[in-house]
């Protein structure tokens, strides 16, 4: 898992949201949780957001809830959901300038 993410984002150009979709997931293993943070942060280095969906199956589902950096990532229903969520950079962006245009 780590090895396709690192894929994604060493393309030119890096693609600006990597949704990891874990709908399928059936089971997750300790080193399947502790590689999301790693993953997360080497994506947000690379410029892009990692965007993760919820499993279906909930016993997946609750492991992954239950793991402590998941409030951290941004989890959507499904792999529509997560693509048409928007680019956070451009909300930042407008932030700063409703930010700058109150000064």
């Amino acid at each position: 898992m780590g090895r396709a993410i690192a894929q994604c984002v060493a393309r030119e150009p890096v693609p600006e949201v990597v949704v990891l979709d874990l709908a399928g997931v059936t089971a997750v293993t300790p080193a399947g949780l502790r590689i999301l943070p790693h993953a997360r942060d080497h994506v947000a280095r690379c410029g892009s957001t990692l965007r993760i969906t919820t499993p279906v199956d909930p016993g997946t589902r609750h492991a992954l809830r239950s793991c402590p950096p998941y409030a951290t990532f941004d989890v959507y229903t499904d792999r529509r959901a997560a693509l048409d969520a928007g680019d956070r950079r451009a909300f930042l962006e407008l932030v700063r300038r409703i930010w700058a245009a109150g000064d």
